[in-house]
């Protein structure tokens, strides 16, 4: 009889923040792309949504 083994992967930083990383990391992006774009986004050429 064999019996085969799964491994199970996850990140425990992940679980402890509750995501917070990835909501810090879209904010940066956010962040910088108003900044490089400012201008088009005040012409209304480009929306960032975040």
């Amino acid at each position: 009889m064999s019996i085969e083994k799964q491994l199970i992967n996850f990140n425990l930083s992940e679980i402890a923040d509750g995501g917070a990383w990835k909501i810090e990391a879209m904010n940066s992006i956010k962040e910088y792309l108003e900044g490089e774009f400012s201008d088009e986004i005040s012409d209304g050429h480009i929306v960032v949504i975040a």
